[in-house]
């Protein structure tokens, strides 16, 4: 899957860096967010704020939903598969 090709997995990245830090550059699709990117509560936190900020009609990532294999690619899913329940 190519970032630019699917505008959700541009945002999640876009949302994944701005929480953390990292540059757009260096982040994969198969890089875990707690065992790689070292997320905490807080970046958690903000990541779900900033999904919910570009996707309003997303459900607020919980705990639930993120563990600590949880990869960006996990995310992208997630996302896709929110967005799609949310459009029936």
């Amino acid at each position: 899957m190519n970032r630019t090709d699917d505008p959700i997995a541009a945002g999640v990245f876009a949302a994944v860096g701005a929480a953390s830090d990292f540059p757009l550059d260096v982040l994969t699709l198969d890089q875990s967010l707690v065992n790689d990117l070292d997320f905490d509560s807080l970046m958690f936190t903000e990541l779900a704020e900033r999904l919910v900020g570009t996707w309003p009609q997303l459900p607020f990532m919980d705990k639930d939903v993120v563990t600590p294999g949880t990869t960006v690619e996990d995310v992208i899913g997630w996302v896709h598969e929110s967005l799609k329940g949310s459009a029936a």
